[in-house]
């Protein structure tokens, strides 16, 4: 073999590796891109999953006010109209007290669920 037939062969093993090292990288940059497109997704799922959330804890916490005011307007209620009120056993009149511990635990149940 002469040393240009050589020279040929070496350039011809060269532009075969670097084609194998083209596809290689090529294929690693797919793989890769593959992977951030995923996690793009993932992190744009769980920012609407995020914003839903919170919109649903602003709800709860506007409901745990309102009862929380309904509560206070028992107990003043109760203080004016000459009943003892205690939380441990305070006096509603026509089931109120059971309304009102229903009503408190769905509120606290619910606030279990999301946090």
């Amino acid at each position: 073999m002469s040393q240009i037939d050589s020279a040929e062969q070496f350039s011809t093993d060269a532009n075969a590796a670097a084609a194998g090292d083209i596809r290689s990288v090529e294929s690693g940059i797919k793989a890769l891109w593959d992977r951030v497109k995923r996690a793009s997704e993932t992190i744009t799922q769980l920012r609407n999953e995020k914003r839903l959330l919170q919109s649903r804890v602003e709800q709860l916490e506007e409901e745990m006010i309102q009862i929380r005011a309904e509560l206070s307007k028992v107990e003043q209620g109760g203080k004016g109209s000459g009943r003892s009120v205690d939380m441990k056993g305070a006096l509603f009149a026509n089931g109120e007290r059971e309304i009102m511990m229903a009503r408190v635990k769905a509120l606290l149940a619910k606030l279990d669920a999301y946090l």
